[in-house]
């Protein structure tokens, strides 16, 4: 089974490569990954400059702070299925877990992500936010 470094790089690599399918399998796996072990050395920096880049090419504004924001209204609007929507919700789900749960983290990786976090998976934040408590 691959490391979580490995499949980080995977996943990102998908990104920059415009392959969304490919990214929300390892981004998958990264999530229950990271929730089953407690904590592993969760390097995640390089996710948000291929998850803008993936936006781009898909004929997203990013240049921005507000092209972005505005993007990411787009993408919720859009909602869950669709393939950003899921993308973001996982790398939001991973700054929850991070930032929350295992408190690994002293703040969000990717706080313009937090609208799209998913409900804690330890059950004890009942807001999605990722904002440290």
């Amino acid at each position: 089974m691959p490391d979580w470094s490995v499949r980080a790089r995977e996943a990102i690599h998908s990104m920059e490569a415009g392959d969304t399918t490919a990214a929300l399998i390892h981004g998958r796996w990264l999530v229950d990954t990271l929730w089953q072990r407690r904590g592993v050395d969760a390097w995640i920096e390089g996710f948000l400059p291929a998850f803008r880049e993936l936006l781009r090419r898909r004929g997203y504004f990013v240049s921005s702070a507000s092209d972005f924001t505005e993007s990411l209204q787009e993408l919720q609007v859009l909602g869950e299925g669709f393939d950003l929507y899921d993308l973001a919700r996982q790398l939001a789900a991973l700054d929850t877990i991070l930032v929350r749960c295992l408190r690994v983290a002293p703040h969000p990786h990717f706080p313009d992500l937090g609208a799209f976090a998913p409900p804690c998976p330890c059950g004890a934040h009942p807001t999605a936010s990722p904002k440290a408590d």
